[in-house]
């Protein structure tokens, strides 16, 4: 059973950290470089599809789309597909509809005027 040398790419120390305590069982190194970070750890060939999915379960936990996996020095994307998040519209309130629902929370009544629209204070 021949050993890999593998190197992670991270984004930052924080996931760097977390990518680490996901890979406890491969004793990963981390490694501080001068374009970012990245662990480092030896790895058996059948437990590099482990590998390769615990990336991409980390990948999706981060949020990011891709990363790079170098095997003995050759270099592989893992990449997954982020769930995408529809974007949100921003509602905006007059003066007169913040205060009727503030007093709807405080479990008053709001007061109206004939036209149905809050009564301005």
């Amino acid at each position: 059973m021949k050993l890999r040398e593998v190197r992670i790419a991270a984004p930052s120390l924080a996931a760097a950290l977390v990518l680490r305590r996901k890979l406890d069982s491969f004793a990963p190194m981390l490694v501080g470089l001068r374009l970012g970070w990245a662990l480092e750890l030896d790895v058996a060939g059948t437990r590099l599809d482990e590998l390769r999915a615990t990336v991409q379960d980390w990948l999706l936990d981060l949020g990011q789309p891709s990363t790079v996996l170098v095997v003995d020095r050759v270099p592989e994307a893992i990449a997954v597909d982020l769930p995408t998040l529809a974007p949100r519209t921003r509602v905006r309130h007059g003066r007169g509809e913040v205060l009727a629902a503030t007093a709807r929370r405080r479990g008053g009544k709001p007061q109206f005027e004939s036209g149905e629209s809050p009564i301005l204070r």
